[in-house]
């Protein structure tokens, strides 16, 4: 996965700490990738209408896909 840089003003650094803490989190960088996976799940639900999970799914007459 490639790696971005990112630059926090203080009320930005100071909003991620507090998400780091509420999460129960290890670093900025988990505080990072939890916010951006949660607004996919957001996004995919708003488009969808319901969330999606990717999961390997058998088909119809039981045989495995």
């Amino acid at each position: 996965m490639p790696e971005h840089q990112l630059t926090l003003t203080d009320a930005e650094r100071d909003l991620f700490e507090r998400v780091r803490v509420q999460q129960g989190l290890d670093s900025l960088d988990q505080v990072v990738e939890w916010l951006a996976k949660t607004r996919l799940r957001q996004l995919v639900r708003q488009g969808t209408g319901a969330p999606r999970a990717l999961a390997l799914v058998s088909n119809r007459q039981g045989d495995e896909a």
